[in-house]
């Protein structure tokens, strides 16, 4: 397997508490960087609602054909004399359904015990939990994107009608059943607890 992944990104991210206990809205956004896997590990425990990893489950299907490259995203430069427009460029149907799927799409908090690990597809919806922990503390997580070693060469290529094409037979030929046991587990939203085939 090393042969295939490589490093690109490992960072330590950290959230921190609140000192005023008010609600923010949850708001997704998807990573314009090229890689094939994120990996967020927890390196304390983290009960809920604590800043944990929040995502978007199923958001990644709805919002990778939407993008004109599989693995990059088009971006403006920034030059001094055009200081008004620069950074990611984001297509009007991505926006409108990042909007669809925070309406109808209830996400998960991630929260977990230290050494606990969460595997994303790179288009997946997602967010720094807000951290509302009392008494207010520092959450912290290790992030680490994984690339295979054709990434380059792969980057710039449109989204394929398989979004798993680029991996090995084992993993687009899988077709493993999430039970409702799983589902509740990872505390998926009802509707996919609901639509879980059964074991």
């Amino acid at each position: 397997m090393s042969e295939l992944l490589t490093a690109e990104e490992l960072c330590f991210f950290k959230t921190y508490g609140y000192l005023i206990k008010r609600k923010a809205a949850d708001r997704l956004h998807t990573d314009g960087h090229p890689f094939h896997l994120g990996i967020v590990c927890l390196l304390e425990d983290n009960p809920p609602d604590a800043g944990a990893f929040k995502v978007w489950p199923g958001s990644h299907h709805r919002f990778y054909p939407l993008f004109p490259m599989q693995y990059d995203q088009a971006r403006i430069p920034f030059y001094d004399h055009l200081p008004s427009r620069k950074g990611l460029i984001h297509p009007h149907e991505y926006m409108d359904e990042v909007a669809n799927v925070e309406a109808d799409t209830p996400p998960v908090d991630c929260y977990g015990d230290a050494g606990d690990i969460v595997f994303w597809h790179h288009r997946l919806g997602h967010m720094a939990g807000h951290n509302h922990a009392s008494p207010p503390t520092i959450r912290q997580a290790v992030l680490y994107d994984f690339c295979k070693t054709d990434l380059d060469d792969l980057r710039l290529t449109a989204p394929q009608p398989h979004m798993w094409t680029d991996w090995g037979d084992d993993l687009r030929q899988a077709d493993v059943p999430v039970s409702k046991q799983f589902a509740a587990e990872q505390r998926l939203p009802i509707s996919l607890i609901e639509s879980a085939r059964s074991e």
